[in-house]
């Protein structure tokens, strides 16, 4: 067996100064009992690692119900938002709970305005979403299109959206590694800018979003994403 830690540490602290003879090591003792068991307490907050297990039953049943629950996310559900859209130099702040999806409040902010630009910076997105881009700026209603999508999005999707999507958007996508996700939409006298915890497509949870109408902050947002693309 290995022999027991020493209780008792001899500790040199000076090279002779202060000592009677001012050349002689101060030795001092310290007493290390009980700091193995402090150390062991004090570690971790939580004693132990914890694990459990759920049948594939559970899962199921949990996949079904948020399946149940997307039935509920529709276009239509954004329409609210208009009443609090911000005047310029104001800013809305909002918490959704995932009954619309992030890019159905593009339309809104909109109107029957043409944006000169749409920017946008997003983890992944649809091809729905995609579509419904192609279409505003096919009809004129956005003169530009530019968004950043994560690397992640793109080297790591197993379904074939990120391909389909580039092939919708052409050149207007580009990739960059990036984690923001902002909405720009320069449409004068009104210069919205949307900051938050939600990508572009579909989902259920809960979201946080900041709206702001503000030429200056948008500009400053366009610049770091137009510098990130290499546009």
């Amino acid at each position: 067996m290995p022999d027991a830690a020493p209780s008792f540490f001899c500790a040199k602290i000076s090279d002779g100064v202060n000592t009677p003879d001012g050349k002689t090591p101060l030795l001092v003792d310290i007493d290390l009992s009980g700091i193995e068991e402090i150390r062991s307490e004090v570690a971790f907050p939580l004693r132990r690692n914890r694990y459990m297990r759920q049948f594939h039953a559970v899962k199921a049943d949990d996949k079904r119900s948020r399946r149940g629950l997307k039935r509920l996310v529709k276009p239509e559900n954004a329409a609210e938002l208009a009443e609090h859209l911000p005047e310029p130099g104001d800013c809305t702040h909002a918490v959704v709970r995932g009954d619309f999806v992030t890019a159905d409040i593009i339309p809104l902010l909109l109107g029957d305005r043409s944006a000169d630009i749409l920017a946008i910076s997003t983890l992944g997105m649809s091809t729905a979403n995609a579509s419904m881009l192609a279409g505003l700026r096919a009809s004129g209603q956005i003169r530009r299109l530019f968004l950043l999508v994560s690397y992640y999005f793109s080297r790591v999707d197993k379904t074939g959206t990120y391909r389909a999507v580039k092939d919708i958007l052409g050149d207007s996508l580009k990739t960059a590694h990036t984690h923001a996700k902002v909405i720009l939409v320069s449409a004068a006298p009104s210069f919205f800018v949307v900051e938050g915890s939600a990508n572009l497509r579909s989902c259920d949870s809960i979201e946080n979003l900041a709206i702001w109408n503000d030429e200056e902050l948008l500009n400053w947002h366009l610049d770091w994403m137009q510098e990130v693309a290499g546009a």
